[in-house]
Formats: C-alpha cells, sequence, structure tokens
C-alpha cells in the first residue's frame, strides 16, 4: 500500500481545518498518497570552501527531466532534501536553497544558523502543483534547520522550522518534459561552512 497522511477537514467547509497551506495543496478530501516516484538521488554532495550555487540532484545546471503530462489537475510533485550544514565560522552562517521548474527559478529561501562545531539537519519539503494544463503552475512548502545538541559528525535531531515559503504562481507548460533543478548556494567562502545534501526525492503526489 502506498503511504499516506491524512490531516483534519472541517466537514462543512470541506477545507483543511487551520492551515490555508494545505487547502490549496489537498484541497477538499483532506487525504494525499504518493503515486509515483519520479526520481531520486543520493549521492553525497559535499559543499565547502565556496559560494558557487551547486546543483543537489542529477546533472549540473539541468537537474533531472520530469517528463510532460506528469503533473496533472489530480497530482502534485513533492520535492523532499535531506542534508547537513556544520557552521563553525564565528558569525550565522548557511546560504541558499533554490528551486528551478522549467528553467525558472520559483523559490529561493535563506537557511543561516549560528556559529558551533555541531552539524544541523537541514530538511526541505517543496511542492508544485500544476493549476492549468498548459500555462500556469505554483508552489509552495518548508525548509528547516535543526538545532539542538548534535555533535561534530551526528546531526541534532530536534526540529525548529526556520523558513515557511507560501503559495506564489508561475508560466510552465506541463504537457512537455520540464527540467527540475535544487540548488545550494554559500553564503560565505569558508573552510569551516560546510553543506552536504544526502538525499534527495521527487515523488509524484495526489488525491487518492
Amino acid at each position: 500500500m502506498a503511504p499516506s497522511w491524512t490531516v483534519p477537514v472541517d466537514e462543512a467547509t470541506g477545507f483543511v481545518v487551520g492551515s490555508p497551506l494545505w487547502n490549496q495543496l489537498l484541497g477538499a478530501s483532506g487525504d494525499l498518497m504518493v503515486l509515483a516516484a519520479v526520481a531520486q538521488d543520493a549521492t553525497l554532495v559535499d559543499i565547502v570552501s565556496s559560494v558557487t550555487e551547486t546543483d543537489l540532484i542529477g546533472v549540473a545546471a539541468t537537474g533531472v527531466s520530469i517528463p510532460g503530462g506528469t503533473l496533472q489537475s489530480a497530482s502534485k510533485l513533492r520535492i523532499t532534501l535531506l542534508a547537513d550544514l556544520l557552521n563553525n565560522t564565528g558569525g550565522v552562517h548557511g546560504g541558499t536553497i533554490k528551486l528551478y521548474w522549467g528553467g525558472n527559478g520559483i523559490a529561493a529561501e535563506l537557511l543561516g544558523i549560528s556559529s558551533g562545531a555541531n552539524r544541523h539537519t537541514v530538511t526541505a519539503e517543496l511542492f508544485i502543483v500544476q493549476e492549468a494544463a498548459t500555462n500556469l503552475a505554483g508552489m509552495m512548502g518548508v525548509v528547516a534547520g535543526y538545532p539542538g545538541a548534535g555533535t561534530a559528525a551526528v546531526p541534532a535531531l530536534l526540529p525548529t522550522p526556520n523558513v515557511t515559503r507560501g503559495w506564489s504562481d508561475f508560466t510552465v507548460d506541463g504537457t512537455v518534459a520540464q527540467n527540475l533543478r535544487v540548488t545550494w548556494t554559500p553564503d560565505l567562502n569558508s573552510a569551516s561552512l560546510e553543506f552536504r545534501k544526502r538525499n534527495i526525492a521527487v515523488e509524484k503526489v495526489g488525491n487518492a
């Protein structure tokens, strides 16, 4: 059985209780299921002593190609990033996670953490929704940094969301293949600032 999750829905209105973000994503059913695995990249990408934008999935400057028709009115793309960040520079530093769809940079979120000798888990969960067959899509999601008492080798695990990305629209033709890119750009060139991508999964999700 495919993984799924359910969130509370107001039976009178059909909307998710207390969450405009989820209302946009789920619609009235309140149920979302993984319909297909689209792409996954578990290759370690270690970025240190750099301020260069670096791709985290697929081919540099191209990413991965998503076949035309993958996004439909009843389905969405969910991009899940698992990474960690070490900032021992003496100041608050990190970088920018950026999402590209069809060549358009549609989200850029700055993530910064306080200096220390311990690594911190970084996660991102982003959704791309095709709102019209050929010319309109939208995205939203959450990027989170995880502070706490991790070690120099093992990230901390206590979640504190850092950035919530609201809804935004953009024009992309969903009937033809489009490139999906996820990148990281450090905000400081330092041997004491290190970002490690562990895994990215791209899934087609939708209502049951």
